[in-house]
């Protein structure tokens, strides 16, 4: 969504030409790009050592702060006028930094944050997270508490000790390495080629798509369903797959119940209610991923003599893999596939071909299209982090236990960092573009054990839908006024997207 709404300043037909273009301009380039992020993401580390070594370290009462009140802190700061500063924490983070320098601090309820916006601060954070990162899970604390009530793993999203890591280990190798996601690439594709049809068909006379979040939301389930369940729902189907659309509504509602129960937790008129219809569709949820594992289990039972030696291969799909490590119990694989569902739920290619990881590859342009509305427009505008052990950051000292946060949305509309930071300029991400390198200015997956388990498939979703659409029509924002981010417990458009899908003459 946000990255259509981004790319309208640019001409598509152009983007359509230089798609495939660029790669054999950098290809000279290419090593000394990587030495320069090798010598940039270096430099970061040796400027917070030398910090740590040659200044001397300032306690950490001493770290800048806004004006707080006894017991609450600075908390109406952000529930003033209908709780503004919630809906926008991105514009108090930005205001901050301009107030108070690069690095602050806020008490919220006794509870201390300390937010940081430069990228050797950044560096300094994931270094000092530990084996076991924590974040702070006031925002999932319903997901959890569901868990909880019915006795279920918390996963790869919510857990965070050595079953945590034992499933993120299992998980990674088919999620995180480049290799095994872009063997994802023609089935994702498959899904973007039948959601394009499906948007072109609903456009009305005006050329626009109405309750377009809706459509995107059912592309996204159906494409990261493609790769962990290895079907298709059938949400592009006419009329839609009955089980596709019991599997939509429960995962839609579960998502509203669980916003109303987190920000609006103090209306005990509705609370029960919000509970009672949020444990519904939560268990709905996890009934339709067990029957599809079990499904999965029954067919490798049936296939084991031909598939001794499936859980080292290569070409083995994700849920296959995961049953045969044999490393995970079946509640916890389904705690996990859910987890990841979740958390998936954000060139010209000739007509006919298939596309291809190889034709992904050679789009650098495309990519950076990605990049640079993941820069502006990231889907939480901080990524937090409790340090565990004494350090420095920023000249200061932090104790161990405190929460630390990367501010994503700062971060990526810093001068310092980008030129021209707040227009949509793709081509910085370009090899040969000395913007393009250093790894912790550009936050919005976070980074470590605990980087966001789909990014890559998010990514390649991305790409494949912009590879359809673009070439088919010119795509031109609707919306009277710019349409702002708001906290939905992520940053979503705030009013309904109005996008016009415009043939090419």
């Amino acid at each position: 969504m946000i990255v259509l709404q981004a790319i309208k300043s640019i001409s598509p037909s152009s983007v359509c030409k230089q798609l495939l273009g660029y790669t054999s301009s950098i290809k000279c380039l290419s090593n000394h790009g990587r030495l320069y992020q090798r010598y940039w993401i270096t430099s970061c580390r040796l400027q917070t050592t030398s910090v740590e070594i040659n200044e001397s370290v300032k306690p950490y009462e001493d770290i800048p702060q806004p004006k707080r009140l006894p017991l609450i802190g600075t908390a109406l700061d952000y529930f003033r006028n209908g709780r503004e500063g919630l809906k926008y924490i991105y514009k108090i983070n930005r205001q901050r930094f301009e107030e108070l320098g690069p690095i602050y601090r806020e008490a919220l309820f006794g509870i201390d944050l300390v937010y940081v916006s430069k990228p050797q601060d950044v560096a300094a954070v994931f270094r000092s997270e530990g084996k076991y990162p924590e974040r702070p899970l006031n925002i999932f604390q319903k997901l959890i508490d569901y868990r909880s009530h019915r006795k279920m793993p918390l996963g790869v999203l919510l857990g965070g000790d050595e079953a945590w890591r034992r499933a993120r280990s299992v998980m990674d190798k088919k999620m995180m390495r480049p290799k095994e996601v872009l063997a994802y690439t023609e089935r994702v594709d498959g899904v973007s080629q039948d959601y394009v049809k499906k948007l072109l068909r609903l456009r009305g006379e005006n050329g626009i798509v109405h309750d377009i979040e809706n459509e995107m939301f059912k592309w996204s389930m159906e494409s990261i369903a493609t790769v962990l369940f290895e079907k298709r729902l059938g949400m592009f189907n006419d009329p839609v797959d009955p089980d596709a659309e019991y599997f939509y509504q429960s995962l839609a509602k579960m998502f509203t119940s669980c916003h109303s129960l987190t920000f609006a937790p103090y209306n005990i008129f509705k609370k029960k209610q919000w509970w009672n219809e949020f444990l519904l569709y939560s268990d709905r949820i996890f009934n339709y991923g067990s029957q599809v594992i079990n499904q999965k289990l029954q067919e490798i039972n049936n296939k084991a003599k031909e598939n001794k030696d499936v859980q080292d291969s290569e070409e083995t799909e994700f849920l296959a893999y995961i049953l045969n490590t044999k490393k995970l119990s079946l509640n916890e694989i389904n705690a996990n596939m859910m987890d990841l569902f979740i958390a998936g739920v954000d060139t010209v290619v000739p007509d006919g071909e298939k596309l291809t990881s190889e034709m992904i590859n050679k789009m650098p342009l495309l990519k950076g299209c990605v990049r640079e509305t993941l820069r502006l427009y990231p889907v939480a505008p901080s990524v937090p982090r409790k340090v565990k052990q004494d350090t420095v950051i920023g000249g200061y000292q932090i104790p161990a236990g405190t929460f630390v946060t990367a501010a994503s949305y700062a971060i990526g509309r810093d001068s310092e960092l980008y030129s021209d930071p707040d227009n949509f300029k793709p081509e910085r991400w370009l090899r040969d573009s000395e913007e393009s390198a250093g790894g912790y200015k550009f936050t919005p997956f976070g980074f470590g054990p605990r980087m966001c388990l789909g990014r890559r498939i998010a990514e390649l979703e991305l790409e494949t839908l912009l590879v359809q659409l673009l070439p088919k029509c010119s795509i031109e924002v609707k919306n009277e006024i710019e349409n702002r981010q708001t906290t939905r417990m992520i940053l979503v458009p705030e009013d309904p997207m109005l996008f016009e899908l415009k043939d090419y003459q």
